[in-house]
């Protein structure tokens, strides 16, 4: 028996960690008994993660990502479970790390804009981490046996940077629609919006340009509101900041810690959703979105065109005048939609298959 190890320590975090609960759920039901699997998580998690959802042994660590302890103290966590392989879920890792590795990058966003808790720090500081995550995304994309990417617009940037030999080894594999929401009961908010709305969900990073969107929605004709769910942090803060000096309180609403059920009434209420994002590695919201039969309306980038085709509207998200007059007009409309040939695309199971034959082929058996 073969002992693969996965970094499972993002995961209760947003992103990365719906792949990895739905990833870990589905292996547990996929699990032949040829690979014994190590999920290396947060003792800070393990009282909420139920182990009936995961297909092996956890080992516990308290080690975050980031930091200095990740390339020691981790590292040598990892040696002394003396594993055949280990999939990196995430581009932190110990880049000393000896052993055998498939990795999967979600995106290339960091390369090119300022996200995560980083872009709050100094310019300086930032420079410096962001010298350090090229060096480390770097070298995991030229060490790892193998790269999974959500999609092959991420496949192509990798080449775009790394050159075109990296992509034999790159593996694109679509992921699909949270769990939690196809079996969560609709609930309805607590402070549920008093007006037909426009729907956004994700984070508030610069890059997911929900700033430029909040300046379009003041140019939107007809009487909507705009609920934003997402992550309270320190961007969010920026954007309530926003909110307020233009003085669109009463018509832009904020919330967070959003529950499963509360998420369903939301997107199956909504009159639709809005996502205007500079860069993406797969575009989990709007699956959602599509799942639950809303029109969506995205920033014209190469990842949402290969999701959906000329099923979306699209618009240039560096212009807010173009971003209003589209939403203004399927608003407007609210056209009827079909997205059931691009979500037949998008299955966490399929997901799951496709790594699980993946982890089989680079472990030989």
């Amino acid at each position: 028996m073969k002992t693969l190890g996965i970094d499972a320590r993002l995961y209760f975090q947003t992103g990365v960690g719906t792949y990895l609960r739905n990833l870990l759920s589905r292996l547990t039901e996929l699990n032949s008994g040829q690979i014994e699997y190590k999920l290396f998580v947060l003792q800070s998690d393990l009282p909420g993660i139920n182990p009936a959802r995961l297909p092996g042994e956890m080992v516990p660590t308290t080690v975050r990502w980031h930091g200095f302890a990740e390339q020691t103290v981790f590292m040598k966590e990892l040696i002394d479970a003396k594993l055949d392989l280990v999939h990196f879920t995430y581009f932190s890792y110990p880049v000393l790390y000896p052993g055998p590795f498939l990795a999967t990058i979600h995106d290339l966003t960091p390369l090119k804009f300022r996200t995560g808790k980083a872009s709050s720090k100094h310019p300086v500081i930032y420079r410096a981490k962001h010298a350090i995550f090229s060096g480390v995304l770097c070298s995991q994309a030229m060490r790892a046996k193998a790269i999974i990417t959500p999609t092959r617009s991420i496949k192509n940037q990798l080449q775009e940077v790394y050159g075109k030999g990296i992509g034999k080894k790159i593996f694109p594999i679509y992921e699909g629609i949270n769990e939690d929401l196809i079996h969560a009961t609709p609930t309805q908010p607590a402070h549920k919006p008093e007006k037909p709305y426009l729907l956004y969900v994700g984070n508030f990073y610069p890059h997911k340009n929900v700033s430029s969107l909040i300046e379009a929605f003041r140019n939107i004709q007809g009487d909507y509101q705009l609920i934003l769910v997402g992550p309270a942090d320190y961007f969010s803060r920026e954007i309530t900041r926003k909110i307020h000096s233009l003085r669109l309180e009463s018509r832009i609403r904020m919330l967070h810690e959003v529950s499963s059920g509360e998420l369903v009434w939301l997107y199956r209420n909504a009159h639709l959703f809005v996502h205007p994002s500079l860069a993406e590695g797969f575009g989990l919201p709007l699956v959602e979105a599509a799942y639950f039969g809303l029109p969506i309306v995205a920033s014209d980038i190469p990842v949402f065109h290969e999701l959906f085709g000329d099923a979306a509207f699209y618009f240039n998200p560096y212009r807010t005048q173009e971003m209003a007059q589209v939403i203004t007009q399927v608003a407007g409309l609210r056209p009827k939609v079909d997205y059931r040939s691009s979500i037949t695309r998008f299955s966490f199971q399929r997901m799951a298959n496709e790594h699980a034959l993946l982890y089989q082929r680079l472990l030989e058996i």
